[in-house]
């Protein structure tokens, strides 16, 4: 029997464009048999274009609803975040200091001969659409992929650059280049309470030979780290899966964040995040470049790199295709580069 109502939770999260379209298609059709459907979605312009009417939720109060013909996507942002659209990013700090990390001819199965530099205090943002290779780069950069051919240098802070030799995530993260992973569950978090998490990228300063030598440091640090990223949580003891996606995304954060990276990537760093968590994630991003990090964004929203990021490098099937200021260029740009169109 043929269900009347159908809940689908943020059901485009791992989904291509094409694959998309084609769950719309799906829906079309059930509705069109008189099937109800409810969307959740942090995808706004999704939610415009599929739905009739729109219902907003705020730490877990009903803040609004109507319908979607009398709203738009600025309306809907205030309600979510309780403050004005403009006010999501926070402003760049117009500084940019020597290269932390500079990358030659970088290879690996989808990317072919990137170069790239990265300045201490800037925000860099990689464009283009699913398969196009950004998200190889950043994790061939971390050590979590291994790159076929290429060269990458980092920075030591007075204008000199040594070759990284070191392979693997761990020998990575000792020269100062940490990744934030894209897919926080399978990647960023173990099935286990808050401290265990929040330290999982620091147990050498808690431990000894294996074995915990000081908790009351590990439960000071992950108190710390909480208040800082401002997780919201009963207490540290807390299961991290029983808490809501921004929070986890926030536990991810401080995993790295203790790391104090001198190189920060970030692989869709507000992918299923509400409104609101994601302007607290900006200014955590650019609180980091502002202390001094190189920090590389990939994403698949463009309006996000626009707001966030200091330059955008847009990928066309493996290659770079145009490098764009953010604080000028438009999202129509950024897209035409993505499918492949000239680039600046």
């Amino acid at each position: 029997q043929e269900a009347r109502v159908l809940i689908l939770d943020e059901p485009t999260a791992a989904l291509t464009d094409h694959e998309t379209r084609q769950l719309f298609a799906a829906m079309d059709r059930l509705r069109a048999r008189g099937v109800a459907i409810i969307y959740v979605s942090h995808r706004l312009e999704e939610v415009l274009e599929v739905c009739s009417t729109y219902t907003i939720l705020r730490n877990g109060e009903r803040v609004t609803e109507g319908r979607i013909a009398e709203t738009d996507i600025p309306s809907i942002i205030t309600a979510m975040a309780g403050r004005p659209v403009d006010t999501m990013f926070p402003p760049r700090t117009g500084h940019r200091g020597h290269v932390a990390l500079e990358v030659r001819g970088l290879t690996g199965r989808r990317a072919h001969d990137i170069d790239l530099d990265l300045h201490s205090g800037e925000i860099v943002g990689i464009a283009g659409l699913a398969g196009s290779g950004r998200s190889e780069i950043v994790r061939m950069l971390a050590g979590a992929q291994s790159m076929l051919r290429g060269s990458i240098r980092i920075g030591d802070g007075d204008d000199r650059l040594r070759e990284v030799s070191t392979t693997g995530v761990a020998g990575r993260q000792s020269l100062g280049i940490a990744l934030v992973p894209q897919e926080r569950r399978a990647d960023g978090l173990v099935p286990d309470s808050i401290e265990t998490n929040v330290n999982l990228s620091t147990l050498p300063r808690h431990t000894r030979l294996r074995w915990v030598t000081s908790r009351s440091k590990s439960r000071r640090h992950a108190d710390e780290m909480r208040a800082q990223l401002d997780i919201r949580s009963r207490h540290i003891a807390q299961p991290v899966l029983t808490l809501s996606g921004g929070n986890q995304q926030k536990v991810v954060l401080a995993r790295f964040w203790s790391l104090a990276p001198r190189v920060l990537l970030l692989d869709e760093p507000t992918r299923g995040v509400d409104v609101g968590t994601k302007s607290e994630i900006y200014g955590l991003i650019r609180q980091r470049a502002s202390e001094g990090a190189a920090v590389l964004v990939v994403s698949s929203e463009l309006n996000e790199l626009r707001g966030l990021c200091d330059r955008i490098v847009v990928m066309h099937e493996g290659r770079r295709n145009g490098e764009f200021d953010a604080s000028t260029s438009s999202e129509d740009e950024l897209l035409a580069a993505c499918y492949g169109r000239t680039g600046s």
